[in-house]
């Protein structure tokens, strides 16, 4: 590796350059959200002097622990966590740029995490940032702090992201999971307009995961200092958006088809089993079924009735997101959507589909985890699958059609959808997205792995 170096707003960067791609990690684009700015909205990082190096990740936003956490790149978990991270490719100028906003369901991971590692895309020509968001309370007990949070990120590549060769007039923000539902946030959040011109989502549902109740509480002040502040919301509740009519004008459905995008395109996408989530937090999917079949009106003896997995997937991810592209393409956004269905060979006799965010990893060329738990490894022909997807996504961050080889991916059409369909084979075509039967049916023809409903 070499020394690199630019300047930002906020004085000198010293990175890293190895095989065509400069790194510039630990960036602060905010200042700390400690003391009297905890509950504050983010205020602008202070200048400093000298060269700052940016050879590290800044620490984590505070999370509660998890299996995962380990594999982080940040050195530890702090309340002064609002860093980014930017892969670009040396000597670039006025290149696309993409911003990934992380998932974790609003408790967990970071930009520090290699599963949203920009390297890949970098060597493709794009300007890649990663970014921490305060998580939890910290983010989201007495406002939308996480929100802002993340604009403030947004704000800052727009000032900075020409010293690393990015176009601030070219930038897209993509999101998986939480961070898919932020992007539907993102595009409708009145501060952030004039900040992207392009969005992707990945299996951030819709309408679904806003809510329109109150913000949670702030702590009482005798709760004291981290690690009580620092924590998740008891039992998992208190991570959804609000929707205040300010900062949040609507649920995504409504603002969108009011004409209130910021994106001119778009990309919705999901998977064919987004609700591996279920086995992943121990919820019974019969348990789901229960409660969620009497809003599918099924039949009693419909099979689908009884499938908790098939339900979760169309009832709070599959149809809120073709909901939302409805809504955008009636506005007349440009709009795509994607039905992944892809799954590596070794791992297609016990999982009924692409897992919750497939699409996101085999865009970025990153280890989908779901596959580490199962120990599976990709073929030579599943990596040329995840290619063809990359190439694609390739496409429309250059503001092209999102296009690769003779099958053209076509725009939607509201109430008509044509998808670009992923089949767990690999096989693209393009058509209606799977319905709540097929994707009963999907489940159907699965082996169960260990334990009856681990993961299937």
């Amino acid at each position: 590796m070499t020394e690199v170096e630019t300047r930002v707003a906020q004085g000198l960067l010293v990175g890293r350059r190895a095989d065509g791609v400069d790194r510039y990690f630990g960036v602060p684009f905010a200042a700390p959200p400690v003391g009297e700015r905890r509950w504050a909205a983010p205020q602008p990082p202070s200048p400093w002097t000298g060269r700052r190096p940016a050879l590290a990740f800044g620490p984590d936003s505070p999370q509660p622990p998890f299996e995962g956490w380990g594999q982080s790149r940040a050195a530890r978990m702090d309340e002064d966590c609002l860093y980014l991270n930017v892969w670009a490719p040396a000597g670039a100028d006025g290149a696309p740029v993409l911003v990934v906003v992380h998932g974790g369901g609003f408790q967990l991971m970071s930009g520090a995490h290699p599963i949203f590692d920009g390297e890949t895309l970098a060597s493709a020509g794009i300007v890649v940032v990663t970014f921490n968001y305060r998580l939890g309370v910290l983010g989201f007990a007495g406002g939308s702090n996480w929100l802002l949070d993340q604009i403030a990120a947004l704000r800052w590549v727009r000032d900075n992201i020409a010293a690393f060769g990015g176009a601030p007039d070219r930038v897209t923000v993509l999101g998986m999971s939480a961070g898919g539902v932020s992007v539907n946030a993102l595009n409708i959040a009145p501060a952030a307009a004039g900040l992207f011109s392009q969005a992707v989502s990945i299996s951030g549902g819709g309408d679904t995961l806003f809510t329109s109740g109150d913000h949670p509480p702030l702590p009482p002040a005798s709760a004291g200092d981290p690690p009580v502040h620092a924590s998740a919301f008891s039992a998992g509740a208190g991570e959804m958006p609000v929707v205040d009519g300010a900062r949040i004008p609507g649920f995504p459905t409504r603002v969108l088809a009011a004409g209130g995008a910021h994106a001119r395109r778009l990309i919705v996408a999901f998977s064919t089993f987004e609700a591996i989530i279920l086995d992943l937090m121990g919820l019974p999917a019969d348990a789901m079924a229960a409660a969620l079949a009497p809003g599918a009106a099924l039949a009693a003896d419909d099979p689908a009735a009884r499938d908790g997995h098939a339900l979760y997937d169309h009832l709070v991810f599959r149809q809120p997101a073709l909901d939302v592209a409805d809504a955008a393409a009636g506005a007349g956004i440009e709009t795509y959507v994607l039905d992944y269905g892809f799954v590596l060979a070794a791992a297609r006799p016990h999982l009924r589909g692409s897992p919750h965010g497939a699409a996101m990893f085999d865009t970025l060329g990153t280890r989908d985890p779901t596959y580490a738990t199962l120990n599976a490894e990709p073929t030579p022909q599943d990596l040329a699958v995840a290619a063809s997807l990359r190439r694609r996504l390739l496409g429309f961050l250059r503001g092209e059609a999102p296009d690769d080889g003779p099958l053209a991916w076509p725009r939607h059409r509201p109430g008509a959808p044509d998808a670009l369909r992923v089949a767990a084979d690999g096989r693209e075509s393009v058509g209606r997205p799977l319905d709540l039967h097929e994707l009963a049916a999907l489940g159907r023809r699965t082996e169960p792995r260990g334990q009856a409903g681990t993961i299937r």
